[in-house]
């Protein structure tokens, strides 16, 4: 083998080692990060059960451009405000390398039991006393006493313009069904005030998407220009 075969070999080998060396050194800096931005999840959001992982091959070059570009998250259970989500997956976007953590954009699905969604409710001015919320069947039940009869509606909860609202699917008033397109002006009243309180959100964020699982619904919110340590604060 000629010499210069040999030195071609050696630099190749050189920078193979310089190469993997970097990238190591890239990943344990990315898994320190990762492990700072759980903390302060778990911290911030009352986390449970919180990892953390920043998407893309290399680290390094994004923490020379300031951000993350993307910073997936799951939980057991986090807390926003007075919302308890359990089983939780976010994604944030744009994720300031330094404190106070920042992001551009934060998607968050989980899942709240029936019992938050009545105490959400119940916050409501509009919402009228006594009103009963469960699940059945993957369907919500409201039931709620008027006209001295028993209104009971089947609703799937539906997000427009920003909020939550309970759309009816099925009526019925004293065990009587009712047409949803001639309701008793009473009935009508009641029904277009099954509205969801969104106040209790944290400023900056708002319901995505909504849908019926067992036992709760599945929520989407989302948000943009978000200090991640305030998520939690009333």
């Amino acid at each position: 083998m000629s010499r210069g075969a040999k030195v071609t070999i050696g630099t190749v080998l050189v920078l193979v080692l310089v190469l993997a060396a970097g990238y190591a050194a890239d990943r344990v800096t990315a898994q320190r990060t990762e492990q700072a931005i759980t903390d302060e999840l778990t911290e911030a959001a009352g986390g449970q059960g919180v990892q953390t992982d920043i998407a893309g091959p290399l680290f390094l070059p994004q923490v020379i451009g300031g951000s993350l570009d993307q910073v997936d998250v799951r939980a057991d259970q986090v807390q926003l405000q007075d919302l308890v989500i359990a089983d939780v997956t976010g994604t944030a976007h744009g994720v300031s390398v330094d404190e106070p953590r920042t992001a551009d954009r934060l998607s968050v699905t989980g899942t709240l039991p029936v019992q938050t969604l009545r105490s959400l409710l119940g916050q409501s001015d509009l919402v009228p006393d006594g009103l009963e919320l469960d699940v059945t069947d993957g369907r919500l039940v409201a039931e709620l006493s008027v006209l001295g009869a028993t209104l009971r509606a089947t609703a799937d909860p539906v997000v427009r313009d920003g909020s939550i609202y309970l759309q009816p699917r099925e009526l019925t008033l004293g065990g009587v069904q009712l047409d949803l397109a001639h309701l008793p002006g009473a009935v009508d009243e009641v029904i277009g005030s099954l509205a969801v309180p969104t106040d209790a959100l944290p400023e900056g964020i708002s319901p995505a998407a909504i849908d019926v699982t067992d036992g709760g619904i599945r929520l989407t919110v989302t948000g943009t220009d978000l200090t991640l340590s305030e998520l939690s604060q009333g």
